[in-house]
């Protein structure tokens, strides 16, 4: 009797044991966790979902590369991306700043670590649009619709 009873005490710890939840205390924020890692919901980003994807991309940009067919938007000197808390996780504010002192400002929306932006300056329009290789490269073209158009390579 001591013995079965032995051996059902043995067979429970071991089930019980096997049996550890690996999401236990994984915290995901808004995500979920599957098997210990968090999955996170669009529009968030980072092992526990912690980040809104337009904050990854937040800030000053360097030129590595522009190819041009304009000689005005070969003057391109900075990129800035800037969150727009006004709308969702999504929606950033793309600065352009140029060499001869023109700077543009538009709205652009990044999802899945694609950037998208069109917009209008003195009715003619432009794009802007590519995508992050990571979180510090991105590659992409900003097109002044039939006019112009610049492939360019952005580093952090």
């Amino acid at each position: 009797m001591n013995k079965i009873l032995l051996q059902t005490v043995i067979i429970a710890v071991l089930i019980l044991t096997g049996c550890s939840d690996p999401c236990e205390d994984v915290v995901c924020g808004p995500g979920m966790c599957d098997d210990g890692t968090c999955i996170c919901p669009d529009g968030y980003d980072g092992s526990s979902c912690e980040l809104l994807t337009n904050r990854i991309f937040a800030g000053s940009w360097t030129i590595s590369d522009l190819d041009c067919n304009s000689s005005e938007l070969g003057l391109l000197t900075s990129v800035t991306i800037v969150p727009d808390l006004n709308y969702d996780q999504f929606t950033v504010v793309i600065n352009l700043g140029f060499d001869n002192f023109y700077y543009y400002e538009f709205n652009a929306t990044i999802k899945d670590g694609v950037l998208e932006s069109s917009t209008n300056f003195n009715n003619i329009p432009w794009e802007f649009s590519g995508s992050f290789l990571n979180h510090d490269s991105f590659e992409g073209m900003i097109v002044v619709v039939s006019m112009y158009d610049c492939n360019v390579m952005l580093n952090k």
